[in-house]
């Protein structure tokens, strides 16, 4: 699965935020099959597109607390197909982009909760022994996989 991110960077960029919604949803979706399937490389670049969403919408309007939620969502599933795939990108560099967005919207007085508590599933993710973190992430999919599946 080969991506060009610059085209889909300056595409996407021009997009509504309800067609950046459903991009980001129809993504993370198509990422977690190929989780499923243990196909990590083509997961690992489903979720750096997603990824790449996310950030334009909490650039967007951060002031929306579910962006929030898919940001850290999408942060903890990519740093989890990155280790899975063994993929040749720093996970402390995204770790520390999560920090950083955190500190710019804590200055900005728009967290309900500590920076420490936000980040903990990220962090935990990227540092724990992959053989706990296939545990959790394997139960959080099913637990998500459930509410998805009850809304319609």
């Amino acid at each position: 699965m080969s991506i060009n991110f610059c085209a889909f960077n300056k595409k996407i960029s021009n997009v509504s935020t309800c067609q950046a919604i459903n991009t980001w949803v129809r993504l993370v979706n198509f990422g977690r099959q190929k989780i499923d399937q243990e196909h990590w490389q083509e997961a690992a670049t489903l979720y750096l597109l997603a990824h790449t969403i996310c950030n334009k919408l909490s650039e967007s309007d951060a002031k929306k607390p579910y962006y929030l939620d898919f940001y850290l969502r999408t942060q903890m599933e990519l740093i989890f197909v990155l280790r899975k795939s063994e993929y040749p990108l720093e996970i402390e560099i995204l770790e520390g982009n999560v920090l950083s967005y955190l500190e710019k919207l804590e200055s900005r007085k728009l967290l309900d909760k500590p920076i420490a508590e936000l980040i903990k599933p990220v962090t935990d993710v990227a540092r724990s022994p992959i053989n706990l973190v296939n545990s959790w992430i394997t139960k959080y999919l099913a637990i998500n996989q459930a509410r998805y599946a009850t809304r319609h």
